[in-house]
């Protein structure tokens, strides 16, 4: 919400940490906690990082409509990775059908022309 990455990173890391097993596991706690640490990864430059852990959460709950939502910005506005971007635009869209994320994802494809 602050958009402040650098004092938000390490409590999240810990937090990421110690609720790693349950990502495995698809708990819906130590998903969103590892998508604020993807986040916050990005937000601070760490790019590759968080493009690793997007990829570690999608592996174990791969219609996370927030996460490959986040994990498309990352890819489009930071890493300017197009094609692996489409493909995950294209998931966001079979996945959901709420309007508003659609019109989101939809911004996004634009980005990509």
């Amino acid at each position: 919400e602050h958009k402040d990455f650098g004092r938000a990173l390490a409590p999240l890391e810990q937090a990421y940490r110690s609720v790693r097993g349950g990502l495995r596991r698809g708990e819906q706690s130590a998903v969103e906690i590892a998508n604020n640490y993807a986040v916050a990864l990005s937000g601070t430059g760490e790019f590759r990082r968080a493009r690793d852990l997007y990829k570690d959460i999608l592996d174990n709950d791969a219609r996370n409509v927030t996460v490959l939502y986040n994990y498309a910005i990352l890819l489009v506005e930071r890493l300017q990775s197009f094609d692996e971007a489409r493909g995950v635009i294209s998931r966001v869209k079979f996945v959901t059908d709420d309007p508003q994320m659609i019109r989101r994802v939809e911004q996004l494809e634009r980005a990509l022309r």
